[in-house]
């Protein structure tokens, strides 16, 4: 795709005399990852890394041992991604166990569980 580069100058000079505020123009950027690919989470989800670290989980957790079959035990709601793996671990340590499997379930506007993290 070639790109004029009189036109990328006008449109780049046009956003820096606007006042837009940081959220808009972090969105416009994580929607351009999200259009272009250029986002190395797009590989395997229909999100950007942003999104995703940003996004709501529901956290279950499988503790060992385990036998094979068992249901995992829900843990509750993260606000992060990071956050679910921190919220894994500390129940697993808070219980004195260890974890043998865990999910992070995206919540969205349509699912409880739309992808599934670690």
């Amino acid at each position: 795709m070639k790109i004029d580069f009189k036109f990328l100058v006008f449109v780049l000079i046009s956003f820096s005399t606007l006042s837009f505020t940081q959220s808009w123009l972090d969105s416009l950027v994580e929607k351009g990852k999200q259009i272009s690919g250029m986002d190395s989470c797009r590989e395997y989800s229909d999100y950007t890394c942003q999104q995703l670290e940003s996004s709501s989980y529901n956290v279950e957790v499988w503790y060992s041992p385990s036998n094979w079959g068992d249901s995992p035990t829900y843990l509750g709601k993260s606000n992060s991604l990071s956050g679910c793996s921190r919220m894994a671990y500390a129940s697993a340590n808070e219980k004195n166990r260890k974890v043998d499997d865990y999910i992070c379930c995206l919540i969205t506007d349509t699912s409880s569980c739309a992808e599934k993290h670690r």
